[in-house]
């Protein structure tokens, strides 16, 4: 296992070694979701079975929806405080 994930990230530096910060906020995003879904399967089995594979993508937007309102409430936040 441990010569699997050397390899892995000899090949992966290689390829990323020069990229933009985009690329790594891409990449580590992809892993982000696919790591929630992964949760989500695993601790929600009874939702799988009656909701199906729809569940884990429905959990993945939750998630999305609430980074999204958590960074317009801090930027909310900071326009009415900063304007004091």
């Amino acid at each position: 296992m441990d010569a699997l994930a050397i390899k892995a990230f000899t090949i992966g530096n290689v390829f990323i070694h020069d990229a933009e910060p985009f690329m790594f906020a891409l990449v580590e995003g992809i892993a982000a979701g696919a790591m929630l879904t992964m949760i989500a399967q695993t601790m929600m089995p009874e939702a799988y079975f009656k909701g199906g594979s729809i569940v884990g993508f429905a959990t993945l937007l939750g998630f999305i929806a609430a980074i999204i309102s958590d960074g317009v409430v801090k930027t909310s936040l900071y326009v009415v405080v900063g304007s004091f």
